[in-house]
Parts: structure tokens; C-alpha cells; sequence
């Protein structure tokens, strides 16, 4: 469902949205919350997307592999950088 929500509605996955956290605001993607959740099937949805920007930063510089935790997620990722360098 997600993914077609993604599809059909021709939604810009890299939107920074804004994340309330404590008592502070941050700035971040779609992907960085999938990472960030450890929501490997998500990360998989968004990487499907053409126009999915891996490289996008946070408002703190850092990339979605920069802040994964989980290793699935940080293979995913760093496939997903290979094939794109590859692929131009």
C-alpha cells in the first residue's frame, strides 16, 4: 500500500520533513526515518523510487547510511550507492 500510495501519487521522497524531538525540531527525508526506525522493508520501498536522493543530508550533515544501526539497512544503502555510480 505504501509503495503505491508512493507511485500513484507521484510523491517527492526527497521532501525534508520536519521531526519533532524532545524539545527540538530536525530536519530530515523519508529515508532517514525509515533508517533511523530500523524499518528495513520501508528503506526497500524508498530505494525502489528512481528519484530517491541516498545522498540527501540532515540538517546535522549527515547521510541516511551515516546514521544506521542496522546492518541490512547499511548493506541496502551501500548497494544501492554502488549500483547508481555504476549505472552513469
Amino acid at each position: 500500500m505504501f509503495n503505491y500510495y508512493l507511485i500513484m501519487k507521484n510523491i517527492d521522497v526527497n521532501i525534508k520533513c520536519i521531526k519533532r524531538r524532545d524539545s527540538e525540531m530536525t530536519e530530515c527525508t523519508q529515508l532517514h526515518i525509515a533508517v533511523k526506525n530500523g524499518n528495513v522493508e520501508i528503506v526497500k520501498i524508498l530505494l525502489e523510487n528512481d528519484n530517491i536522493d541516498v545522498n540527501a543530508t540532515d540538517e546535522q550533515g549527515r547521510k541516511a547510511i551515516d546514521i544506521s544501526y542496522n546492518q541490512s539497512i547499511t548493506d541496502l544503502l551501500s548497494n544501492h550507492n554502488k549500483w547508481i555510480k555504476s549505472d552513469q
